[in-house]
């Protein structure tokens, strides 16, 4: 709870109940011990924090991938369309993963490709083998400026990793592609799901291993999305 602000906390006699402070320690602070006293009822704490002589740094360099969703936390508060508030919440949550040194699956919520149920919010042409951003605030280029380049976010630093398709399974070997895409359809009997090829595209999909492998090769620079690839025969969307 910040300083300052009470709270009131139920507590029963003979039980023990844990209370987590979150402190923010600035990186100018001096190293060493310091000392205050934490109010409960008429019960005052001693309690002591030894700062250390070194800061750590703003970047992650531990690429974690935390199963969370954001539409979660937007219902159970009710938090109606796209306005100020809306924005609120998703910076807010996606600050507290920054703050806990923890990346979620979709740094780039509510757009790229990582959105509920693996629907993305970025199209591919498949007869040109190219891909398009043409969504703005629900594209890739406008989340990913902030959340992975850090515009205006955690002192200019971003999250170091994002998952760029929501997977179908949590079994690896599971086939993971879509139903359907750029008119092939997938079979379980093109599927390999052999330890030493997982993951995998299937041989039998040639197409949708094309889309991948450029998927795999985008990069983001300045405000363009690069895409590389071979091109490809038919239409359809990731």
């Amino acid at each position: 709870m910040a300083a300052g602000k009470r709270r009131t906390v139920s507590l029963s006699a003979g039980e023990n109940t844990a209370f987590w402070f979150s402190l923010f320690v600035p990186k100018t602070a001096p190293a060493g011990d310091y000392t205050t006293n934490v109010q409960i009822g008429a019960i005052s704490a001693p309690v002591t924090l030894h700062v250390f002589d070194f800061a750590i740094p703003d970047e992650l360099h531990v690429k974690s991938q935390m199963n969370f969703s954001h539409n979660a936390v937007l219902d159970k508060y009710s938090v109606p369309g796209t306005g100020a508030e809306y924005w609120q919440y998703v910076d807010a949550m996606q600050q507290f993963f920054m703050d806990h040194r923890l990346t979620p699956k979709s740094p780039l919520w509510p757009g790229g490709v990582t959105s509920n149920g693996g629907a993305p919010f970025i199209d591919y042409d498949c007869a040109s083998q190219t891909f398009a951003d043409p969504y703005g605030i629900w594209g890739f280029e406008n989340p990913a400026e902030k959340n992975l380049n850090g515009s205006g976010f955690h002192n200019g630093v971003g999250f170091p990793s994002w998952m760029a398709a929501t997977f179908r399974n949590n079994d690896a070997a599971a086939d993971q592609r879509p139903d359907t895409f750029c008119g092939e359809v997938r079979s379980a009997a093109d599927w390999v799901a052999s330890a030493s090829t997982r993951p995998i595209t299937s041989a039998g999909s040639p197409i949708w291993k094309r889309a991948t492998i450029i998927l795999e090769r985008t990069e983001l620079s300045g405000q363009s999305l690069l895409l590389f690839g071979q091109r490809a025969a038919g239409s359809g969307r990731l």
